[in-house]
C-alpha cells in the first residue's frame, strides 16, 4: 500500500505544521478540493521533520534511512490507540 509521504528539514523559525505544508503544495500545484487524484499524487499525507537528513559516507542523503523514518512514522500512526 502506497502512502504519499515526505521528509523535510526542520527549521525552528518556519511554520512547519503538516497542514501548512499541505496547503503550500496545494497552492503551488493549483489543486482544488475537487481534484482528488492530484491531491493524492502531489500532497503527502505523511510529512516528517528531521533536524538533518541521514548522510552516507559519500556525503549524499541516505534515502533508505529516510524511508525507514517515514515507515516508522506510518506504523506508529497505524497502531496509535489514543
Amino acid at each position: 500500500h502506497f502512502v504519499p509521504s515526505a521528509a523535510v528539514v526542520y527549521r525552528p523559525q518556519g511554520e512547519d505544521s503538516v497542514e501548512s505544508m499541505q496547503r503550500y503544495l496545494r497552492k503551488q500545484f493549483n489543486i482544488t478540493a475537487e481534484d482528488h487524484l492530484n491531491e493524492y499524487l502531489y500532497v503527502p499525507s505523511v510529512i516528517i521533520s528531521v533536524k538533518e537528513f541521514p548522510i552516507l559516507a559519500n556525503g549524499k542523503p541516505n534515502r533508505k534511512a529516510v524511508s525507514q523514518l517515514i515507515f516508522d512514522k506510518i506504523d506508529s500512526q497505524r497502531y496509535d490507540t489514543s
